[in-house]
């Protein structure tokens, strides 16, 4: 139960840790180091590291190393840790988690689910939380905290992401880069509120856009059922917004739209960006 090797890589269990006396795990807590490299694990392990561990370190490549058997109590979160297991991020309070963090965050999470019945939802008393829901800290910073539902969402979406790491939503996600897809579909034309929900709304107009899309380049391939954001229909999108980038059609925004997410730009296979506001392309 305590080693998630298909996960996780295995580091052995640091010297700071003690029992949970029966107690059983019911959340996943979620800090910041303060620090980048391999000093964010080394020091875990650390002779003169005398009152600090963490279940789990998550790097900003979305690598996991596993520092404490989960049947083990951290000394991570004060009270809290006889209920809890941990991971300490790579990175500090004043940066975002990376897309690639934020995915392997959600592998945690979606693990704890599975073998304690840790619940996919932002919750301190039994989902995915951060340290400063528990103590008196800042940690894990303001961005990252903004972040905890993009972590619900990977976990309940497994995550798939495109070029750049952008999350490809289903019906019902509710995260920032859902944003960025309907900021594209306004663009296009789509009248959308950009509110980050991939509801009904933003699912009619993929269904309304793709539609057009494969009338346009007449095409005899099925439309989309508006379920979700594939990679091939997030291409398609991305193709769409190029194209009419460089011939000068692009809309709107219609009104205050709010953020376009991802800072406003879309990058086509690795090559091209679009910028989203304006509708400049370089590369």
């Amino acid at each position: 139960m305590g080693k998630w090797t298909d996960i996780a890589t295995w580091k052995g269990n640091t010297r700071n840790h003690s029992s949970r006396n029966g107690t059983d795990v019911r959340g996943f807590v979620v800090h910041t180091a303060n620090g980048n490299g391999d000093g964010v694990v080394n020091w875990l392990y650390n002779p003169d590291n005398k009152n600090t561990s963490a279940t789990f370190v998550v790097m900003k490549s979305g690598k996991i190393y596993q520092c404490l058997d989960t049947s083990l109590k951290p000394w991570t979160t004060g009270n809290s840790n006889p209920w809890t297991i941990s991971a300490e991020c790579e990175g500090f309070f004043d940066e975002p988690f990376t897309a690639a963090q934020i995915a392997a965050l959600g592998r945690i999470l979606k693990k704890a689910n599975q073998v304690y019945g840790v619940k996919i939802k932002h919750s301190k008393s039994d989902g995915i939380s951060a340290h400063r829901q528990h103590m008196s800290t800042d940690c894990p910073g303001d961005e990252r905290y903004a972040q905890m539902d993009d972590i619900v969402a990977a976990a309940k979406g497994g995550v798939t992401t495109i070029d750049g790491g952008i999350m490809l939503p289903d019906y019902g996600d509710k995260h920032k880069d859902v944003k960025y897809w309907q900021y594209m579909l306004d663009r296009l034309g789509y009248d959308l509120v950009i509110d980050g929900d991939y509801g009904a709304k933003t699912a009619a107009a993929v269904v309304k856009w793709h539609k057009d899309y494969l009338k346009e380049h007449k095409s005899t391939a099925k439309p989309t059922d508006g379920k979700s954001i594939s990679h091939a229909i997030a291409v398609e999108l991305q193709l769409d917004i190029v194209e009419k980038s460089l011939a000068g059609k692009l809309k709107g925004p219609k009104g205050d739209k709010g953020d376009a997410g991802r800072d406003g730009v879309a990058t086509v296979t690795g090559k091209v960006t679009v910028d989203l506001q304006s509708g400049a392309v370089s590369g």
